[in-house]
């Protein structure tokens, strides 16, 4: 594959990548989170079964990649924020909102993050990124935040 990792040692022997990394001679796979000063950023959003807090399976590899951040990062504390779009009433959105970033916190706490590093809070459709004109911007402001709360910050949305 041209990569210059002998093929005995290559992990992807049909994929060119570099030498160092977990797996040598594979491509890097884009990352699913970036921890600034403010918050755990994810790269891709969870998703929930429609109008529960059931997540998706296929969310849990961006809630995992949380989760090894969190391992690494021992004295960061997050709170866990959900948001909706404006469909349906306020207070019904507040409280699905809420119901996600609890169980979005239940599972970090079942993988291993110690419950009083996280704190969660639904924020129903207070706090659009974008405004809710049509179908994708409602799915961009239908998301979990994790925004980091260690060293005196608020948790107030970004």
């Amino acid at each position: 594959d041209s990569d210059k990792v002998a093929d005995l040692q290559d992990q992807c022997p049909n994929e060119a990548g570099p030498p160092d990394g977990d797996k040598p001679g594979c491509p890097k796979k884009p990352s699913l989170v970036i921890v600034t000063a403010t918050e755990i950023k994810i790269t891709q959003q969870i998703h929930f079964e429609f109008d529960k807090d059931i997540i998706r399976k296929e969310s849990f590899p961006i809630l995992d990649a949380v989760v090894e951040v969190l391992q690494k990062n021992p004295k960061i504390k997050i709170q866990i924020q959900g948001h909706t779009d404006n469909k349906g009433s306020p207070t019904y959105n507040k409280a699905l909102s809420d119901r996600r970033a609890a169980s979005v916190r239940k599972y970090l706490v079942a993988h291993g993050i110690e419950a009083g590093r996280l704190t969660s809070k639904g924020f129903g459709m207070e706090v659009p990124i974008v405004p809710n004109t049509n179908d994708q911007n409602r799915a961009l402001n239908r998301r979990v935040q994790f925004v980091r709360t260690e060293g005196g910050a608020t948790g107030t949305p970004p």
